[in-house]
């Protein structure tokens, strides 16, 4: 959480200042954030869906979801299910990304996933599975940087969104494999 999640919070206050009008930012998130809503209970899952997010709300509920995570099924009733770490701070970067964007309506900001790519965080999957990365799907860093440059130079729809690794709009609370139909929802 400290880098996923406050690391990119205190990025965007330590600059956001000085970004120019329709200036963007884009927030490197992860297919893990929707994969964790996904296994939310309805409630939680509009939580994560909810455009008008308060950072207060937002802060606190992270707080007590750090403080009661340990190894419980419910993690404290907070209707999380079992708690992947990194999935939930991805998760809770696209809520931020949500916020900054109804906070910023100068500047167009975005959040989105570089697919599964192989990388030193990944290769040691394969390594323990004998296999090369590309048969677990791992794709070469170079096609990470699709949905980022478009998200920086090309004309994504609009601002708070979550795009997958094909530059095409995704959901928040499922996963859209790429290739699948844009997501058009709210």
């Amino acid at each position: 959480m400290d880098v996923n999640f406050f690391g990119v919070k205190r990025m965007c206050d330590a600059f956001i200042p000085l970004i120019e009008h329709a200036g963007r930012i884009v927030n490197v998130a992860s297919a893990s954030g929707p994969n964790f809503v996904s296994q939310c209970s309805p409630q939680r899952q509009a939580f994560f869906r909810d455009a008008g997010i308060e950072w207060s709300a937002l802060e606190s509920f992270i707080k007590d979801a750090l403080t009661l995570r340990g190894d419980s099924q419910d993690a404290g009733g907070l209707g999380l299910g079992r708690i992947s770490a990194y999935g939930f701070s991805k998760a809770c970067l696209n809520l931020y990304t949500l916020l900054l964007a109804r906070e910023n309506p100068h500047l167009c900001i975005n959040s989105c996933t570089p697919g599964y790519i192989e990388t030193d965080l990944t290769r040691p999957d394969a390594e323990y599975r004998g296999v090369a990365p590309a048969e677990l799907g791992m794709k070469q860093p170079v096609h990470g940087t699709v949905p980022i440059l478009f998200l920086l130079f090309g004309k994504p729809q609009g601002s708070g969104d979550y795009y997958g690794s094909d530059a095409k709009r995704s959901p928040l609370d499922r996963y859209r494999a790429p290739g699948d139909p844009e997501y058009k929802g709210g």
